[in-house]
């Protein structure tokens, strides 16, 4: 359709509220967002998928669990897969944006952001999870699963993308991002960006791009500390 989609729109201030996937949640725009969970100025305890999010937009951009407004969420957890795919936007799996913020995210499952065709703009980027510069950060993620970021060519892909702060980022999975502009495994990557501890116990591969980091921090953005 021309107008933002929302598979599920949380709006509520309830921090013993869980909300659980267990089936499929699909979300299509021509012209506008799409979202597949969107929690929106509130507070909720627990946010789980254990199934399929499949989000789509032909023209803007594509969220799996976008956090935004000042919403809070205690854990986020995805067991499932959470498919994004922006054609010419942006693309995130699980983001906080705009004062939202998470305790903890983790990933167990599948989270794949593609950027297909991108045929206008090296601006645009397609992350697993993001922190967006606007948001109030997250305490820790977890990746015990698998997060793979693709574009064609002519954009930015990161598996792992702090903008703000996280104290502490876990890998004991996989992290791949290929055929970008850039391609970034986990990335500090703001001025206001900070990541406390980096624990990497598991794989980040970074290929086929024309600039491939596993892990990045811009000029001013801090990681504490790092153990691979």
């Amino acid at each position: 359709t021309g107008v933002e989609a929302y598979g599920v729109k949380l709006k509520l201030n309830s921090p013993n509220f869980r909300f659980i996937n267990n089936g499929a949640i699909n979300a299509s725009s021509d012209s506008e967002r799409a979202y597949g969970i969107y929690a929106d100025d509130g507070e909720v305890g627990n946010i789980e998928n254990n199934g399929i999010i499949n989000i789509s937009s032909d023209s803007s951009n594509a969220y799996g669990i976008r956090i935004n407004n000042n919403g809070k969420v205690e854990s986020i957890e995805n067991n499932g897969v959470i498919t994004g795919n922006s054609a010419t936007g942006s693309s995130a799996g699980i983001g906080m944006y705009d004062g939202g913020s998470a305790t903890q995210i983790i990933n167990k499952g599948i989270i794949n952001n593609k950027i297909s065709p991108n045929d206008n703009s090296s601006n645009n980027g397609n992350t697993g999870i993001t922190i967006g510069s606007s948001s109030e950060g997250a305490e820790k993620i977890i990746n015990i699963g698998e997060i793979n970021s693709s574009n064609d060519g002519n954009a930015y892909a990161y598996g792992i993308r702090v903008m703000k702060e996280a104290r502490e980022v876990v890998n004991m999975g996989n992290i791949k991002t290929f055929d970008a502009k850039n391609g970034y495994g986990i990335a500090s990557d703001a001025s206001s960006a900070k990541i406390g501890n980096l624990l990497n116990m598991g794989t980040i591969s970074s290929f086929g791009s024309s600039t491939s980091y596993g892990i990045f921090s811009t000029a001013n953005g801090t990681i504490e500390k790092i153990v691979n």
